[in-house]
Order: structure tokens, then sequence, then C-alpha cells
């Protein structure tokens, strides 16, 4: 969306320059100072005939990311300013990177979880070795007000009684081999899922190694391309005094503003770059894709 909203505000600009330059060259023949071969007026005419594909190309593309979105957000108009910036930002250095990975990827999170559920069970197990005591108590009685207690204790009378029991046990699982099996296969249950976190471990790191990679290049491009932009915005304005001074050359203010316009959308479509590339970086740190750092 960032990058189909910039490539459609570069478009309009590029209509307006070619709009001033075909007006320039109508004003130069009318004026008797037309000073452009005619190699350059066909130089010219090619480049606006290859625009106007490339412009009926990024309206598509305008046209198409708004249908997504609108699918996208239930019909709800997609606001550019939604979006995650991608000026102004810097990478971390690797070892932060790597540790932040470490502690967040689900996968060693769900290893470290069923580590913890094999040592628990092992220990219920081998705890099944150990003698079990029960201790057990009751009691039970009964008044009945319009009856007397019986005095003979032999004599039985169920309307008037107290009682009470306390009783102690033991319990021993004499299956002992069974139990030492069964602890056993606890444990190499266990070391299988320490090997298989040494090998998360080294995949999360190569996989950070690669995606940090493709950040930090399509971030240097980013920068490289900006500053690019930054001098030929310079070299138009140098052109245009140049031609406000009246001796400027036509062919030399086209040429800066077709750079200019080529070196935008290279910026947009660098900054695009970035942002997937961080997007991809974050998921391999296993935090949410619109982190920022």
């Amino acid at each position: 969306m960032q990058l189909s909203n910039s490539l459609m505000l570069i478009s309009k600009e590029a209509d307006e320059l070619i709009s001033q330059a075909n007006e320039e060259i109508l004003k130069q023949r009318e004026d008797g100072t037309y000073d452009l071969n005619e190699s350059d007026v066909f130089e010219f005419e090619v480049f606006e005939l290859e625009y106007e594909g490339q412009r009926a190309q990024v309206d598509a593309v305008a046209e198409q990311m708004d249908r997504l979105w609108s699918l996208a957000l239930d019909g709800r108009q997609a606001v550019a300013e939604e979006f995650m910036g991608v000026d102004g930002v810097s990478l971390p250095p690797f070892s932060e990177l790597l540790a932040l990975a470490l502690e967040q990827r689900a996968e060693l999170k769900a290893v470290e979880a069923g580590q913890r559920a094999l040592e628990a069970g092992k220990r219920a197990a081998l705890a099944e070795r150990y003698p079990t005591i029960y201790l057990g108590l009751s009691a039970s009685g009964a008044i009945t007000p319009n009856r007397p207690k019986q005095d003979n204790p032999f004599i039985n009378n169920s309307t008037n009684f107290a009682s009470a029991r306390f009783g102690i046990g033991v319990s021993q699982n004499l299956n002992l081999q069974s139990l030492r099996l069964k602890g056993d296969k606890f444990s190499i249950q266990q070391d299988q899922l320490a090997e298989t976190e040494q090998l998360l471990r080294q995949q999360i790191q190569l996989d950070v190694v690669q995606r940090l990679q493709e950040a930090e290049s399509a971030l240097a491009q980013l920068r490289s391309l900006n500053a690019a932009l930054v001098k030929t915005k310079e070299w138009v304005r140098h052109e245009q005094l140049n031609m406000d001074y009246g001796f400027g050359d036509v062919k030399n203010l086209v040429d800066a503003f077709k750079k200019e316009l080529e070196l935008e959308a290279a910026v947009s479509r660098a900054k695009h770059e970035w942002s997937m590339a961080r997007v991809r970086l974050n998921q391999a740190l296993g935090i949410p894709l619109s982190t920022t750092y």
C-alpha cells in the first residue's frame, strides 16, 4: 500500500513535468528558439509513450490495492497513516537480535514446556518406587431422646451409641523393573528434546543471520538511493535556474527531471523492500511483524 501510494504521487508529478516539457518544446518552436535536434524530440516522445504504459500499470496496481484492502478491512477505507513508517530506522546488533529470537521464538518455548512436562512425569514415575502410607479415621453416633441409654455395654442399642475407628496402612509397588524402564523412557525422551532444542537454536541462528543480512542490504540500498535522490533534486534545481537565467539546456532539464522521477520510483520500491525485509526479520525473531526497534 505504501509503495502504491508513493508511485501514484510520482505519477502525478510525472504528468505535470511531461506537460511542462511539452509546453516548453511548443513554446521554443513558436518563438524560434528551438535548440533541440530531432533525435532528442524522438527520444522524449518514446519516453512519453513508454511512460503511458507504466502509468497504466501503476493505476491498475493502485486499484488492486484498494480492492484488496477493502476486502481485508471489511469495507473500511485504508489510510496510509495506519501503515508503519520506514524512515529513520536502524538495526540493533546481531547479538541483541539473536538473544531476542532465542527468547521469543515459539518453537523453543514449546520445547522448554515439553522438557518441563517430561521432568514432572519422570519424577512422578520414580516416586512410585517408594511405599505409600494411608491413614484413616471414621466416627459415628446416634442419640434418641425418648429411649434411655442401655447401661450394659454388651447389649447393642442402635438408637443411642457413639464409636470411632482409626487405621494405618502401607502400599508398595513391587514391579520395580517396570518403574525403572518407565523412568528410562522419560530420560530418552528428554535427550531427544535436548537434541531438538540444539537443532532449533542452530536453525534460528542461521535464520536470523540470513534475515538480518537481507534487512541490512535493503536498508543500505534505501539510504544510497535517498542520497542519490537528494543530489538529483539539486541537479534539477540547477537546471531550472539555468533555464530561468536564459542559458539553460532543455535536454539537460528533461534528463534531470527523468532521473529524478526514476529515483523517486526506485526509492519507493526500496522502501517497500526494506519494509518487507524488516517484516521477515521480525518473523525470524518471533516478535509481532509491526514491531519497530
